[in-house]
């Protein structure tokens, strides 16, 4: 597995390359594209549900933008692991050899019980087999639950 952190500009600049509109100029060709994202969408949320517990755990969005983009969250550190990485990288490939799709995962855990620990939000995309996580927000330690190693 590849990951690459980014800070700043640096990872809004490679996270927005995902929202490059696509000319789909008929709306047979609009069916066909929103038949695919459904089909990412649904393979994702299969393929996370198979191991982590979907609310809990996990939710895949069912929003979408004429795109290359899908998005979801993750709430727990039980699937905050390789495991996941791999998952969605495994999963996407599946569905899109060439790389084109973009999976984000807003992460928002919550503190533990009797803690004075505050909520966590980071945030990574996975696209074309590489984890980019946004190093402003995600620390050393969550990073190497992933499997980062930089």
């Amino acid at each position: 597995m590849r990951f690459m952190v980014l800070v700043g500009d640096d990872f809004k600049v490679e996270y927005h390359k995902a929202f490059k509109k696509l000319d789909l100029a008929t709306e047979g060709a609009k069916e066909r594209f929103r038949e695919e994202i459904s089909r990412i969408q649904e393979g994702i949320e299969s393929a996370l549900g198979d191991r982590w517990q979907k609310a809990e755990d996990f939710e895949v969005g069912y929003d979408y933008d004429y795109c290359y983009h899908v998005c979801g969250g993750i709430y727990s550190n039980t699937i905050l692991c390789e495991e996941y990485v791999r998952t969605l990288v495994e999963t996407l490939h599946g569905f899109d050899p060439d790389g084109l799709w973009t999976y984000h995962t807003s992460c928002e855990f919550p503190p533990a019980d009797g803690t004075d620990e505050k909520w966590w939000f980071g945030e990574m995309f996975v696209r074309d087999g590489v984890c980019y996580l946004n190093g402003d927000y995600f620390p050393i330690s969550r990073r190497e639950q992933l499997g980062c190693r930089e």
